[in-house]
């Protein structure tokens, strides 16, 4: 009976042992996983909660809305797993204005215009795996505007894509 729980021990040990090596050879790819969003309150200094997180709110008259914001911090959520990233990896944004905004009842002309193409470094991760980059977009508050991001110095990186839903009335 004794050699058996010997036996089963020393088996159990072994397969953990392997199960933890399989493990560390399985870490996740370095991905990038979602977009947040924050509204800056040029009269406060403060930021908004994440406007992309359900439920999304009402974005229509941001510039004179009593949040008063003509400016949105956006940060990139990258899984980077419990190792530190790849010095070479890169978050590329690139964040499009587009639509017509209306003012005093008449439409402008819909227009596209690129309000930031930039790439930035990864910095640490946090506990979980995951760190974080930050980009600051200015004059933004009356035409939508898609995000578009990808990891950069990896091949195959897929990107992601959001959309802050900006629009101005009368």
């Amino acid at each position: 009976m004794r050699g058996g729980l010997v036996f089963r021990t020393l088996s159990l040990a072994a397969w953990l042992f392997h199960a933890g090596a399989g493990y560390a050879q399985t870490q996740p790819e370095p991905a990038l996983e979602s977009f947040q969003a924050f509204l800056f309150n040029a009269k406060t200094g403060e930021f908004s909660a994440d406007i992309l997180k359900a439920p999304r709110p009402e974005l229509g008259n941001v510039p004179i809305g009593p949040f008063a914001s003509v400016s949105t911090l956006v940060t990139v959520k990258v899984r980077v797993g419990p190792s530190a990233a790849p010095k070479a990896l890169r978050v590329h944004l690139v964040a499009t204005e587009s639509g017509t905004a209306k003012f005093a009842g008449k439409r402008t002309a819909k227009r596209s215009r690129v309000v930031l193409d930039k790439s930035e470094p990864l910095g640490p991760a946090n506990s979980d795996g995951f760190a974080y980059v930050g980009f600051w977009l200015s004059g933004t508050g009356c035409r939508e505007i898609r995000l578009e991001a990808q990891l950069t110095g990896r091949a195959g990186a897929a990107k992601i894509s959001d959309v802050i839903p900006f629009i101005c009335y009368e």
